[in-house]
This record gives structure tokens, sequence and C-alpha cells, in this order.
């Protein structure tokens, strides 16, 4: 049987395809796990405040809103 192609950037395709809520969930905490854990990344770590979980929830919000 032929699968149809899936069209990213189309509904909400891009959106599954990432994991749904869970799936961007899991990708915002490993970017913030990440850049708060290598000195590469410290800089720009940095300007975000101390306590960095109303800036993991505004960025995983804001990807769950433009890919969904």
């Amino acid at each position: 049987m032929n699968e149809p192609s899936v069209q990213y950037g189309q509904a909400d395709t891009s959106f599954r395809a990432a994991g749904g809520e869970d799936g961007i969930r899991q990708l915002v905490d490993r970017f913030y796990a990440r850049m708060g854990s290598d000195k590469r990344f410290e800089r720009i770590f940095r300007l975000h405040p101390a306590a960095i979980d109303t800036s993991v929830d505004k960025l995983a919000r804001f990807l769950n809103g433009w890919l969904g």
C-alpha cells in the first residue's frame, strides 16, 4: 500500500512530527539543559532569569502554538 506523503508545514503535521506537546516540552527541556551546562552558551544563558522555569514554559508554549 502506498502511504500518503507527509506535507510538513500544512495543518498540524509539523506539530505531530515533533511529538506533540510532550515532544516539544522534551525538546525545550533539553535545549535549556544543554544551554545551561555548556560553557559555549554561558553568555546567552545568563541573559535569562536565574529561575529558568518561566523561560522554559514560554518557549514551549510558543512552539506549541507556532507548530500546532
